[in-house]
């Protein structure tokens, strides 16, 4: 393999990582912000992460860093070799990360709650829609300036 090649990935892959949690830690600490301002409660935080479960929270973070690395390959490749316009990959990448990594949470919550008992009535409503339309409320915009700042980061390393 050309070690250009190897090198457009491997920086692909450090910043995708990189971006990714730099995001998931700023968006937990705005949230975090928002709900202390508007409760004056930190305890309204914990019982949201509670109801949302260690597991869910736990398989969020694993993919997104675990599709972080897939996406961050090909869009280092697609930067820095093919010259690709870097705003557009790293938006799209960082949406691809986020929205790969949301479906499988809802997957495993929804595997989880299926394993548990039946599952309840509406639970395309409850399992699917309303998670991709939290994460589209709370997470467009931080998202999409992460990817800009990935885009940006590995054009610059050319």
């Amino acid at each position: 393999m050309d070690t250009t090649l190897k090198r457009a990935r491997r920086q692909g892959i450090a910043y995708a990582i990189r971006a990714t949690l730099v995001t998931e830690v700023a968006i937990a600490v705005l949230f975090f912000t928002f709900m202390l301002a508007v409760t004056s409660s930190a305890q309204m935080f914990w019982d949201l992460v509670t109801y949302l479960g260690a597991a869910n929270v736990t398989i969020f973070v694993f993919s997104s860093l675990l599709f972080a690395f897939l996406v961050g390959r090909k869009a280092g490749v697609k930067i820095m070799l093919r010259k690709k316009k870097y705003a557009w990959v790293g938006v799209f990448s960082s949406l691809k990360v986020v929205l790969f990594s949301t479906l499988i949470c809802c997957l495993a919550a929804l595997l989880l709650q299926a394993a548990a008992g039946p599952v309840e009535n509406g639970w395309l409503l409850n399992y699917i829609m309303k998670p991709f339309a939290w994460v589209a409320v709370l997470c467009l915009i931080p998202v999409s300036v992460a990817g800009l700042w990935y885009g940006y980061k590995l054009k610059s390393k050319l």
